[in-house]
Formats: C-alpha cells, sequence, structure tokens
C-alpha cells in the first residue's frame, strides 16, 4: 500500500524476497509516469558467530587485549561482557579486539557481539583464573659451601612446581625432586 504524504514525498513499505537492483517509478492516477531510480536489495547479513576467544583464560585483575574470533562481524560493533557494554577495535568481519579491564575477579564471564543492525551472536564464556603465585625463598640450607667440591644444597620455601627451576649466580642448576 502506498502512502500519500505530500506531493513531493510518498511512502511505501517493501520486503523483497531476494536481492538485487529493481527499478522504481511513480505512476498518477491520471497514467503520466516519472522517471525511474534503481532501488538496491542487499544480501541479508547474517548474524555474527562468535567461534573463539584467544587467549580463552585470563589471569585475574590483569589488563589484556583478547581478540574474539568468528564471523559475520560488522564495524561499530559493540560487546556486552558480562551485561555491561564495551566498545571493542573492529579489525575484520573475522576478528573484534576488546581491552579487558583489570578488574575482573576469578569466575566465568559471558560475551555476546552486537552489530550495529540489532543482530546478536551467540554467548560464549571468557575464563577467569587466579594468577600464579610467585614462588618465595624462604631459607637456603646450608648457606654457606666449599669452593670447588659439590655440595648439595637444600632450598626451601612456598609455590614451588614440579618443573621449576633453580638459578645461582644467573647459572642453571639442575635440580632433584624430593617427594
Amino acid at each position: 500500500q502506498v502512502k500519500f504524504i505530500n506531493a513531493q514525498t510518498l511512502e511505501v513499505s517493501a520486503s523483497f524476497s531476494t536481492p538485487g537492483t529493481f527499478p522504481v517509478e511513480v505512476e498518477n492516477p491520471d497514467g503520466l509516469k516519472s522517471n525511474r531510480l534503481l532501488l538496491t536489495v542487499d544480501k541479508a547479513l547474517s548474524k555474527p558467530i562468535i567461534s573463539a576467544l584467544v587467549p580463552a583464560q585470563v589471569y585475574a585483575l590483569t589488563s589484556l587485549t583478547i581478540a574474539i574470533q568468528g564471523q559475520g562481524f560488522i564495524n561499530g560493533a559493540t560487546l556486552t561482557l558480562n551485561g555491561k557494554g564495551y566498545a571493542v577495535s573492529f579489525v575484520s568481519n573475522n576478528e573484534l579486539r576488546l581491552a579487558l579491564p583489570n578488574t575482573l575477579v576469578v569466575g566465568s564471564y559471558p560475551i555476546q557481539v552486537t552489530n550495529p543492525d540489532k543482530q546478536q551472536s551467540n554467548v560464549i564464556n571468557l575464563s577467569v583464573i587466579a594468577a600464579p603465585l610467585k614462588p618465595v625463598i624462604s631459607s637456603i640450607q646450608p648457606d654457606k659451601i666449599p669452593e670447588g667440591l659439590e655440595s648439595d644444597v637444600i632450598v626451601k620455601g612456598s609455590n614451588f612446581v614440579k618443573g621449576s627451576q633453580l638459578q645461582v649466580d644467573s647459572r642453571l642448576v639442575t635440580t632433584t625432586v624430593v617427594s
């Protein structure tokens, strides 16, 4: 149905099932026709899809930029992280970048992309984990050894993990795990 607004404006609601270029003309009740202009109907935009976060796991309370990878992203897209909106950097239709705030604590945070056309992506979770604890040395036994003799030295402390390495004066020393 065509809606007459005034002598310079007509309005019509139209839906096209296929993309393409279509001629548009006006025909008045007396049969006189206007010139033709073209209306282009673009292919419908696909819904954005998030396939991966890189990295998918980050440390709590750390500032970091992550990549949101997928497809169908449009320049001007925004991101929702745990219900709060964030601006993102548009890299391509397949990648966005988000500067994470350094306020995230341990947990799982839902992420969703919204394109400027209001289409929303699937939800994918960002995993925030506790940062590893820094090793701390509390004692060295003995703390003096004779020059030129191979000696066993026991290093005690906390937050050591299997595979830890020991350096003495910037030199890597072979370690033995004792249960």
